[in-house]
């Protein structure tokens, strides 16, 4: 018989428990509105400005580049170091309107540098400084057509003050290179180009 009330007991207390979590967890209410937000990112922005080692500019694009597909350039370092070496660079973007120049049946990748500011963006901070609150849209027309949105898989973090917290700060390169073959364009052909920039928080 007392091995029945222990039973009973034990039963007791665990229905308990599964009757209360419910309501325990219903206190606990996220009252943030976080969200995708397009951030306002060219205004007197030229390619090349972005300064290593200094964070909360805001979140923004800081440079738009064509490096040569293939050659070795180093994902994980501030394209802007190399500006001019046509080893590796082709042309980068000089603003929101920019035209751009490469010599046909050349391939080239295009990469998009940007900076996420965690702690002193207005309107709103990105909820935090990491790869996964950025994203990046590209849209091509003309002789080249294509649309997309960057993954984690393509943003490299090549610095950052205080990873994945609210109070600080990435630089990262986002590379689109046509899955991996690479952009061409023939002789006599153009294409545009449309660069949006979000962030979340």
């Amino acid at each position: 018989m007392k091995g029945n009330i222990h039973w009973l007991v034990a039963i007791a207390v665990i229905v308990a428990i599964v009757v209360a979590t419910p309501v325990l967890l219903g206190q606990i209410v996220n009252t943030s509105a976080s969200q995708w937000r397009v951030s306002s990112v060219w205004a007197g922005v030229v390619p090349g400005e972005m300064t290593e080692g200094v964070f909360g500019n805001s979140s923004r694009i800081a440079g738009i580049y064509l490096m040569r597909y293939g050659s070795g350039y180093n994902i994980y370092e501030n394209l802007a170091n190399y500006v001019d070496n046509g080893t590796y660079w082709i042309d980068s973007i000089p603003g929101p309107d920019g035209t751009l120049t490469v010599e046909y049946e050349t391939l080239f990748d295009i990469l998009v540098a940007v900076e996420g500011d965690a702690e002193n963006d207005v309107p709103q901070p990105m909820a935090y400084a990491c790869k996964e609150n950025i994203k990046i849209q590209i849209l091509l027309t003309g002789e080249i057509t294509y649309s997309d949105n960057s993954t984690d898989l393509v943003e490299y973090v090549f610095e950052n003050d205080n990873y994945y917290q609210t109070n600080g700060g990435i630089h990262v390169n986002a590379l689109f290179d046509n899955n991996g073959n690479g952009w061409v364009v023939r002789a006599g052909q153009s294409f545009n180009w449309s660069i949006s920039y979000s962030v979340w928080g």
